[in-house]
């Protein structure tokens, strides 16, 4: 990721500062995610497809913390999408799978 240079944070408007400011939050924030996935994605990937519980817990605290509205998964996707979410993932036991794709993007730089 790219970050601005010193000059542009200085010569940036009110409303760019404010969103330098929120993505600075983010990645000190919730980007543990990337981070443990991209550290250890098998370990991740195995606790999720052995536990249909754990892997709904996983997805809705996803939802939850980067959703249009922090802390409240259900006022970011419907409920029902949720699910879907979580099926999507549960019934093809891709979880492993998609733990390896995001360690490939971020060795890949991405």
């Amino acid at each position: 990721m790219f970050q601005p240079t010193p000059e542009e944070i200085a010569d940036a408007t009110p409303d760019e500062k404010a969103m330098l400011g929120r993505a600075a939050a983010f990645w000190e924030t919730k980007a543990s995610y990337l981070g443990m996935q991209s550290n250890s994605p098998q370990t991740v990937g195995y606790s999720l497809v052995d536990s249909p519980t754990g892997l709904a817990a996983w997805i809705y605290a996803l939802i939850q913390d980067i959703g249009e509205t922090q802390g409240n998964a259900e006022a970011s996707m419907p409920f029902d999408e949720i699910i879907d979410a979580i099926m999507l993932y549960w019934l093809p036991n891709t979880g492993t799978f998609r733990m390896g794709c995001v360690n490939l993007t971020a060795d890949l730089g991405c």
